[in-house]
């Protein structure tokens, strides 16, 4: 298969208010290479420079890079002819966000040279057109992250696999754990793939254990040894950060749990000095109760005869209690949890009917 190769490269300065984005592209005499470089100058050019641009093939940005959109990334941008909006958007409105672009990406490659698959602006391989694409933004090119992650956990693995020598050299080959490899190397380049605590801590077992199975061997030198501490310090630090995150939504669940019970405890505290009888205020209690499980989401919710129950209860009952002077401590509350209870009627309902 023969792959074509693109390669595109984006010059980025700062722009000023008197400068534009063009591009100008050249094809190789077999037509198998093309380079387009997208560079910034000043606007309103002469004539002259209009007739040489003519025959130079330099030609604004947005229309290049509008025809190489999916190359470059930018599908999802006004600069996609495919995008439905209410009115199309002007030149200026397509120089701007592609500027933004190419600002925004040189930034961001003095401090990473990869990009995610979904960024804009990143090195690829279209199989579909069957070309190479590559991009460089002030002289660097952006690869993409991923592959460049499997680039590296498979050199880790091979570069173990060629350490391991020796009488049992195929006993510790074997016993090599490649997925916890490259679990260590996601961690180290910063993966934005969420790695699971299970799959962490079964990696860190796995390296730890293949290293203290391997002490003694003649293989196992400084070198050796260092990488190995490498990948399960990673792996190790990943842990203690997964188990302090743990610790804080726990932490937080617990405050917002004892925060719920306060605000009951204070509720119910000024509901039992109305003046009501024992039974009303026991048969009003059971409702507010049920309007707060509903609110707080808690797991034994009520059945629907007993919401509209409660909603009639509650409601009956501020209507009959509202001049009471003790009610107005309450009163916001009450209106809350009615307003919860006719949300849910309104849930079932809709429901029945569908």
């Amino acid at each position: 298969m023969t792959i074509s190769s693109l390669n595109i490269k984006i010059n980025v300065h700062e722009t000023k208010d008197n400068e534009e984005w063009v591009a100008q592209k050249k094809t190789n005499f077999w037509g198998d290479k093309t380079t387009i470089k997208f560079y910034q100058r000043e606007k309103s050019q002469s004539n002259f420079q209009k007739l040489a641009d003519f025959f130079t093939g330099v030609k604004p940005g947005r229309e290049v890079a509008t025809k190489y959109i999916n190359e470059l990334g930018l599908t999802r941008s006004l600069l996609n002819p495919k995008n439905e909006s209410a009115a199309p958007p002007s030149n200026d409105e397509k120089d701007t966000e592609l500027n933004a672009f190419f600002q925004s990406a040189a930034i961001k490659s003095k401090t990473s040279p990869t990009f995610e698959g979904d960024d804009p602006l990143v090195s690829h391989r279209n199989y579909n057109t069957k070309k190479e694409i590559t991009i460089k933004i002030n002289g660097n090119q952006i690869q993409n992250a991923t592959s460049h992650r499997m680039s590296l956990q498979n050199a880790e693995f091979e570069y173990f696999l060629i350490n391991i020598t020796g009488p049992q050299s195929q006993k510790f080959k074997n016993a090599l754990p490649q997925s916890a490899i490259n679990t260590a190397i996601d961690i180290l380049e910063n993966s934005p793939t969420p790695i699971s605590p299970t799959k962490v801590t079964d990696a860190h077992r796995e390296l730890t254990k293949f290293k203290t199975e391997s002490n003694g061997q003649p293989w196992l030198n400084a070198e050796v040894s260092n990488r190995l501490d490498r990948l399960i310090s990673a792996l190790g630090s990943k842990l203690e950060i997964l188990k302090q995150t743990a610790q804080t939504g726990k932490s937080v669940k617990n405050e917002a749990s004892i925060k719920i019970k306060n605000e009951m405890k204070v509720f119910f505290n000024d509901f039992t000095k109305l003046d009501i009888s024992p039974a009303e205020k026991q048969f009003t209690y059971l409702a507010l109760v049920r309007a707060f499980d509903f609110r707080d989401n808690y797991h034994n919710q009520p059945l629907s005869s007993e919401t509209k129950e409660a909603h009639k209860t509650l409601t009956n009952f501020r209507d009959n209690s509202k001049t009471q002077a003790g009610f107005g401590a309450i009163s916001e509350k009450f209106d809350q949890l009615i307003t919860v209870l006719e949300s849910k009627l309104s849930s079932i309902e809709k429901t029945a009917q569908t």
